[in-house]
């Protein structure tokens, strides 16, 4: 069973903030899917789980689950992250790799084969406002892909990041990666200038 928040409904005894609305939960009653990782909704309103046993896709009505890459190789299975690539595919972070889903095929393929991340468990993606890729991965630092001029790039502690073990990535609106890491903290990336940031706590 795969828990997920269904709808909510305005209370009007409730003026202001969250407090206003009445959030109520439903159960989505599926097979053994394992953990539910991410959550993508598409412009169709299908919702897309990655989960530790592939990915799944749920219409309202029933759930189905996809293979990625090889079926027996229970790494590619693992999907951490879900992110929209263009109009007909998802980009999908797994234990091994990237991955491409045709959303009209439903077919997968390896993105980024020939790198040295192909190989790694990918943690985090997310996509700039220039449409550059970026790829946090559980041991190999930071990735970037510019999907115009197919450059990749590779950040890691020899560049100044905290850590290369990277758990989170977010885009900001004023052209800033924030980068969380396991062990490391918090990082930023200025986009324009490569410049890392590294951001320690103060103790109290």
């Amino acid at each position: 069973m795969i828990a997920l928040s269904c709808m909510t409904i305005e209370a009007s005894s409730r003026p202001t903030g969250l407090d206003q609305y009445e959030v109520t939960f439903d159960q989505i009653p599926s097979p053994n899917f394992g953990r539910t990782l991410s959550i993508f909704r598409d412009n169709r309103g299908f919702l897309w789980l990655g989960t530790s046993k592939g990915l799944s896709k749920y219409d309202g009505y029933s759930i189905r689950l996809f293979t990625i890459g090889d079926p027996l190789d229970n790494e590619q299975q693992i999907i951490t992250s879900i992110m929209r690539m263009d109009s007909v595919s998802l980009l999908l972070a797994t234990g091994k790799g990237l991955w491409t889903f045709n959303l009209r095929t439903e077919q997968s393929s390896q993105f980024l084969p020939d790198t040295d991340i192909s190989e790694s468990r990918i943690n985090a993606i997310t996509q700039d406002h220039s449409g550059t890729v970026w790829i946090g991965s559980s041991s190999r630092g930071l990735t970037s892909y510019n999907r115009t001029s197919k450059a990749v790039q590779r950040y890691t502690t020899n560049n100044g990041l905290s850590s290369n073990r990277i758990l989170s990535l977010l885009v900001d609106q004023s052209g800033r990666l924030w980068i969380g890491t396991d062990g490391g903290g918090l990082n930023s990336l200025d986009m324009r200038t490569s410049r890392i940031v590294h951001y320690r706590s103060r103790a109290t």
